[in-house]
């Protein structure tokens, strides 16, 4: 298993998103009618892991919805974005914006404003919110910030926990892991972490 949030538990087994060529793939097979090729391609590793064998039909329109039905690019494209604000503005990217709307916030250095040197200073009410502004906030607007999703907080953990070891060889078997890592990766070295 890749314990990377994009290994999802369905019917018993573990499955994981498909990319898009792969998805291609498999949707030409369909109009083929090459069932069996379909069935060679998806049922087994990166891409399934479980018995096979004792999958019915119903199962596998399941657990193929579920394949096919993630928004991978999305996904990913979320993480970028998510991940460049952890990398440049940690401090923005860890505040919630419900802290942010009680509380200001220099936002050159993301740090609270202090009053006698350790008091929050208190949002009042007719000062307007930085995502309320022309120049709007990194974070995006507080109705949809940017922030790492559940499944893109495992992905960027699993990324730090691991690329100092490298991945093994089930892992670099996976695209959907490796594109991840690659955009990862780059945001990293490009910013010195």
């Amino acid at each position: 298993m890749i314990d990377d949030g994009y290994t999802f538990r369905e019917a018993g087994c573990l499955v994981r998103p498909l990319t898009a060529s792969l998805i291609s793939k498999v949707s030409a097979f369909i109009e083929q009618g090459k069932w069996f090729k379909i069935d060679k391609l998806l049922w087994r590793a990166p891409w399934f892991i479980g018995d096979a064998d004792k999958l019915t039909e119903d199962d596998k329109n399941t657990l193929v919805s579920v394949m096919v039905g993630f928004d991978l690019e999305k996904s990913q494209a979320d993480l970028k974005k998510a991940v460049l604000l952890k990398i440049t503005r940690p401090l923005l990217a860890n505040r919630s914006c419900d802290t942010c709307k009680q509380f200001l916030f220099d936002t050159d250095t993301d740090k609270p404003y202090l009053r006698d040197g350790y008091k929050m200073v208190k949002r009042e009410s007719h000062i307007v919110l930085p995502c309320d502004t022309r120049e709007g906030c990194p974070k995006g607007h507080h109705s949809d910030p940017i922030h790492l999703s559940e499944i893109n907080e495992k992905a960027w953990n699993h990324y730090l926990d691991w690329r100092a070891v490298g991945l093994t060889d089930f892992q670099r078997s996976c695209p959907v892991l490796r594109g991840n890592w690659r955009i990862m990766d780059k945001l990293a070295k490009k910013h010195g972490i």
